[in-house]
């Protein structure tokens, strides 16, 4: 008569181990946005941001001056939200990117007119987030931002 495997409490234990600390060594490959942000070289500033409304849907929250982004280039600012943010400044235009890679969420910098993720290597476009060279198979998403006078906002 066959028997159905019934595992023992070592063996169940054993395996929550095993699980628990898969999940803390692929925690480690991602990247809390606390590290390197701002600029890398190539003419890149790292813009203050500024508070905005305070609100967690992040519609009309300040996240920099347009000042603070030089023109043709791309500077690394907080997300009120969370995160970081990459502006890139076209004469009176600014696109926003999210700065947390797509292949495993390291946060992207700025670093000789393209962005970089220190992680594994991938290169995004500035200003559109499209991929120049993996690991990364997806661009960078963008972040829909408006600027009124002096002041670039979320909406």
């Amino acid at each position: 008569m066959d028997r159905a495997f019934t595992p023992d409490r070592r063996t169940l234990l054993a395996g929550a181990a095993v699980g628990t600390l898969g999940s803390i060594v692929l925690a480690g490959c991602g990247s809390d946005d606390s590290s390197s942000s701002g600029s890398g070289g190539g003419g890149s500033s790292a813009a203050p941001s500024a508070g905005g409304n305070g609100g967690s849907g992040g519609g009309g929250q300040t996240v920099a001056s347009l000042d603070s982004i030089p023109d043709g280039q791309t500077v690394s600012v907080d997300n009120p939200n969370g995160g970081k943010l990459l502006l890139t400044r076209s004469g009176s235009t600014v696109t926003a990117l999210s700065a947390k890679c797509t292949h495993q969420g390291c946060t992207v910098a700025p670093k000789n007119n393209v962005l970089q993720c220190p992680c594994h290597g991938s290169r995004f476009q500035p200003g559109t987030g499209a991929v120049l060279n993996g690991p990364a198979a997806a661009p960078l998403p963008k972040v829909p931002v408006s600027v009124t006078g002096n002041q670039v906002t979320l909406t």
